[in-house]
């Protein structure tokens, strides 16, 4: 496995790593029950988002040479706790998510685990890390902090990935969508998370992680897949029709977007499991388009839609 650095040079070989039968089967017990646990209701972090970030934990992991277990089941457990994050909020409880994820995992599974001699102790501990980091800024020399971070980062550069960060904004956060004045297309000036005034800010915001990736399999991989052009396309359009386009409207739009995105990926989800093939990550990013949100599919939105599209 050859990278290539920003420079365009390359850089040393890393080995890649796979899962042993075991860990395998481990890693399956650890699925099962984040989805027991998580269910299918939330989705802006629920378990349509921490699958997608489990899967490209497990694939940087086997990619960097990392610990692909410790990586992928971190992935399963990173946001454990955002369930209750409203509720804790409403009562003023203001713990990091990271850190409710780790408390909570430690002690309904990871506890367990290493009590069962499923993992050991060096596995356990660095589990925990891997958990409380995932939503830090570039720290630490883990290799699996940085992966784990980078995947929760690459979650995000899709169409379903922009509608959640739009209904974080909105519909938790309670942002408007736009605000006259505020920067739209910016994508190397890094906000401060109190200066995020409205949901284009968050996209904004998102932009920037592109900048703050820290593995070369994770620059790869949306390199090839173009993921990063997802978010620009957006802003393109976004900025083009802002002044005669309300705000309902985008929102429908990039609801329907999403929602079309995720139908072939489902579909060959579905495929593969009535044939008991697996699924490969890379697959699923092929059938990401990254065009999804250009002007000519607003376009076609709105005539869809019976409406009229002025400008």
């Amino acid at each position: 496995q050859i990278f290539m650095n920003r420079e365009n040079q390359h850089i040393e070989a890393r080995e890649t790593k796979k899962l042993t039968p075991e860990e395998e089967k481990l890693l399956s017990e650890v699925e099962e029950i984040t989805r027991l646990r998580m269910g299918e209701s939330d989705r802006i972090h629920g378990i349509e988002h921490v699958e997608v970030v489990a899967w490209l934990a497990k694939y940087l992991a086997e990619k960097e040479g990392g610990k692909v277990l410790e990586a992928a089941v971190g992935g399963w457990l990173h946001d454990w706790g955002r369930k209750g994050e409203t509720e804790r909020r409403e009562k003023g409880v203001k713990i990091p998510h990271a850190e409710v994820s780790r408390t909570k995992s430690q002690r309904l599974i990871l506890q367990p685990l290493l009590t069962e001699g499923k993992i050991t102790e060096e596995q356990y501990q660095r589990i925990l890390a891997v958990i409380e980091a995932h939503s830090k800024l570039p720290e630490g020399k883990m290799l699996e902090k940085k992966i784990l971070r980078d995947a929760d980062r690459l979650s995000r550069f899709s169409a379903m990935g922009l509608q959640q960060v739009v209904k974080s904004a909105t519909e938790v956060d309670g942002k408007p969508f736009y605000l006259e004045g505020q920067p739209i297309t910016n994508p190397k000036e890094f906000f401060g998370r109190k200066n995020l005034k409205c949901a284009i800010d968050d996209i904004n915001f998102v932009v920037h992680w592109r900048e703050i990736l820290e593995t070369e399999a994770a620059k790869q991989l949306a390199n090839k897949f173009k993921l990063f052009e997802i978010y620009e396309s957006f802003l393109r359009t976004f900025e083009k029709y802002k002044d005669t386009v309300d705000q309902e409207i985008w929102l429908k739009w990039i609801a329907s977007a999403a929602e079309n995105s995720k139908k072939p990926i489902d579909k060959l989800k579905q495929e593969n499991k009535a044939h008991h093939e697996e699924t490969s990550l890379e697959d699923i990013l092929a059938l990401e388009a990254p065009d999804v949100f250009s002007e000519e599919n607003f376009k076609r939105f709105f005539e869809d839609e019976g409406l009229v599209l002025d400008g």
